[in-house]
């Protein structure tokens, strides 16, 4: 679809009569002008998922067509059960989520779930309210969705056109490191522990690396694996940024070569990101989906007839893996993916994407939410 003709999609959206007065009558709140917010509230509205993917004439258009709605203390929002058409973003104040079973979680904007829309699943699975003065955006999901659309089919333009110019990130992250110096290391030497933060993410230039757990029932630190020279790690405490999940030491004397997380994550940048409308599409033209997730995870739900292996298990699965073969990985939140992604292209899989923001970013998603995961 053309901007053109999205843009009179959205002409016609607005003017058809979606805001009316019985949706006014519904807002249980006062509606304001966004001329009458402060330019930090609507600045920090471009770090909100899924604001952050909409080009800069989209944002602007949505922004302009959306409704800011003042609540009053302890003002209802939405109710459990409602199928409303609406998306609802907290821009002051606080949100009271109550669950079925009476279970409550409040949402203030120093929390991480409040650069999302609130509560998304539809029938709504728990009750929205004020609990103190606030001002939340309420969107209309066509809007929402045309809007997305539009930045979508415009990014695989600039994309289409700039590919031939965009080199392959294994060769990237090889450029980076053929800059940097040896770090020569003898035998024993403590390269980090497991439990601290990471800083730098390794290639293995000469010599062989221990992995080493702490193993609980015997109270020992035990060698679980060997990495060989010419191989890399210590890529997701970065991306993820956790903790180190193993201490790494030297099992002879080596050479090594590091990168830190900026650096990383301009090569991270380079991974191709696949919308849900786009997802469909590459399967049909035989692309294979791979679910990173644990176990536990993928019983609520996952994509049909996609491949399940646990990060935990990736490295040791890779040899299955065709390297000729088109892959798209996914996850919750796009983070697991991300790794998966990166570990998958430098052992040689020519052709792996991601799914962006992963399932909990999908609408039509069928997870079932617990209460500590609703956002």
């Amino acid at each position: 679809m053309t901007s053109d003709e999205t843009n009179q999609k959205l002409f016609n959206l607005i003017s058809s009569g979606v805001h009316d007065s019985s949706d006014y009558q519904a807002l249980n709140g006062k509606l304001v002008s966004v001329t009458e917010l402060s330019g930090s509230i609507v600045d920090k509205l471009k770090d909100y998922n899924p604001l952050n993917t909409l080009l800069t004439e989209q944002f602007e258009y949505l922004i302009a067509h959306a409704e800011f709605v003042e609540y009053e203390d302890e003002a209802l929002i939405f109710s459990i059960g409602e199928q409303d058409q609406f998306h609802y973003f907290l821009l002051k104040g606080c949100v009271q989520l109550v669950a079925q079973d009476g279970k409550a979680v409040e949402i203030t904007l120093n929390s991480k779930s409040s650069l999302s829309e609130i509560a998304k699943i539809k029938p709504r699975l728990y009750t929205a309210s004020s609990s103190k003065k606030s001002i939340l955006m309420r969107v209309d999901k066509e809007l929402l969705t045309l809007c997305i659309n539009n930045s979508d089919n415009q990014s695989n333009d600039i994309n289409e056109s700039s590919s031939n110019d965009t080199l392959p990130l294994s060769k990237l992250i090889s450029m980076f490191f053929e800059k940097q110096p040896d770090i020569p290391v003898k035998k024993g030497k403590l390269i980090f522990s497991e439990g601290i933060s990471g800083d730098y993410f390794y290639l293995i230039r000469k010599g062989k690396c221990q992995v080493i757990k702490y193993d609980e029932a015997s109270q020992k630190n035990k060698v679980i694996a060997l990495i060989d020279a010419k191989q890399y790690f210590g890529e997701e405490s970065l991306i993820l940024g956790k903790k180190r999940n193993a201490t790494i030491r030297m099992a002879t004397d080596g050479i090594l070569a590091r990168i830190n997380q900026e650096q990383l994550c301009s090569v991270l940048s380079s991974i191709p990101a696949i919308s849900y409308n786009q997802f469909d599409m590459h399967i049909e033209q035989g692309v294979d989906s791979i679910d990173v997730r644990d176990l536990k995870e993928i019983k609520n739900n996952t994509i049909k007839n996609s491949t399940h292996i646990p990060m935990y298990r990736l490295r040791s699965e890779m040899l299955k893996l065709n390297k000729n073969q088109p892959y798209i990985v996914f996850c919750d939140t796009g983070n697991r993916s991300i790794v998966a992604a990166f570990i998958m292209i430098l052992s040689g899989i020519k052709d792996v994407s991601v799914l962006k923001d992963g399932l909990n970013h999908n609408e039509d998603s069928e997870e079932q939410y617990t209460f500590d995961n609703i956002y």
